[in-house]
């Protein structure tokens, strides 16, 4: 019986800390501002102000429509929906080699 108890606990315990690497949130995420400004304390400052101004011109993208989501899918190959920072990331340091 404990050692279920002690399973349940685990399974609970992981499932609200949910997703720790902010690289693997989505940029539709509540969170995703936050996670940003993470990434970037890590990065370089040309780096960092290159990977905020992809994230903005994504969300910019995809306020425009059918036409923004035609560009976020040619440049990352994604739905918006399914974006991740991480793969903004990908992009900006792809564009730096």
């Amino acid at each position: 019986m404990k050692a279920q108890n002690l399973l349940f606990l685990l399974l609970i315990t992981i499932s609200l800390l949910g997703c720790s690497n902010p690289k693997e949130v989505l940029v539709n995420d509540e969170n995703a501002k936050e996670n940003v400004d993470k990434i970037k304390a890590g990065l370089d400052f040309p780096t960092a102000e290159k990977f905020e101004k992809a994230y903005k011109d994504v969300l910019l993208f995809d306020a425009l429509g059918e036409n923004g989501d035609f560009i976020i899918i040619n440049v990352y190959s994604k739905k918006f929906e399914y974006l991740t920072l991480g793969d903004i990331l990908d992009k900006v340091n792809s564009e730096k080699e």
